[in-house]
């Protein structure tokens, strides 16, 4: 089975399956207040966040939690808490070498991770909303 999970920075969680990812999306675009907010996710569900909106997203992803219902807080615990590591790791990274290791999804299965990781943001670049994200397929 495959495993997916959050990157930036120098960090990455494995957390769960993409069935388990999707439907983690699925109920923030649901709790999601408006067209920016819902174009936030989609680019970090199917691309990456970029450098200068990253804490637009962060800051989105963290609102969105203060709504989430306790019981879906409790589930995907480990998912907040992975990209709000990922996020801090990012800018720290950034902050540190001034290179931007991109907040996105990745498949953490072995040897897919490595591609994943190292993928060119050209590739995600071209995906159109009619794409899968990478981690889908």
């Amino acid at each position: 089975m495959k495993h997916v999970g959050f990157c930036g920075g120098s960090s990455f969680f494995e957390l769960g399956s993409p069935s388990d990812m999707v439907r983690f999306f699925d109920v923030l675009h649901h709790l999601s207040r408006n067209e920016r907010e819902r174009n936030l996710l989609e680019r970090l569900y199917k691309k990456y966040v970029n450098l200068d909106e990253i804490g637009e997203t962060q800051l989105v992803i963290q609102e969105l939690k203060s709504l989430s219902h306790e019981s879906f807080l409790m589930e995907f615990s480990k998912y907040f808490e992975s990209i709000e590591w990922c996020f801090q790791s990012a800018k720290a990274f950034y902050e540190d070498w001034n290179i931007y290791q991109a907040v996105k999804i990745i498949i953490t299965d072995m040897p897919y991770c490595v591609s994943d990781i190292d993928r060119p943001k050209e590739e995600y670049d071209v995906l159109t909303s009619d794409d899968m994200p990478f981690w889908l397929r």
